[in-house]
């Protein structure tokens, strides 16, 4: 039986982009780049862990996060550094 012509994962290790806008550009700028980054995101979003719980092991992530968390009116750089 020809199992794995119909179903075949890709589980090589990869160049993933995660975290916000940031993370997006260097995605958007090399196609190498799996972008996984979301406009807008903060560091306690949940789609920013799916994202980091979805690359393959041993695959190289750039990790862009923080900067959407400064514009709370309730927070500190300790808040957002611990967050991160």
């Amino acid at each position: 039986m020809r199992f794995d012509e119909f179903f075949k994962e890709d589980l090589s290790p990869g160049l993933y982009a995660i975290g916000d806008s940031h993370a997006e550009a260097v995605a958007k700028s090399d196609p190498h780049w799996t972008d996984k980054a979301d406009v807008g995101a903060k560091s306690t979003d949940s789609s920013v862990r799916s994202a980091i719980s979805s690359t393959v092991p041993g695959s190289t992530i750039i990790l862009s996060i923080g900067h959407n968390d400064a514009t709370g009116t309730n927070t500190t750089p300790e808040k957002i550094a611990a967050q991160v």
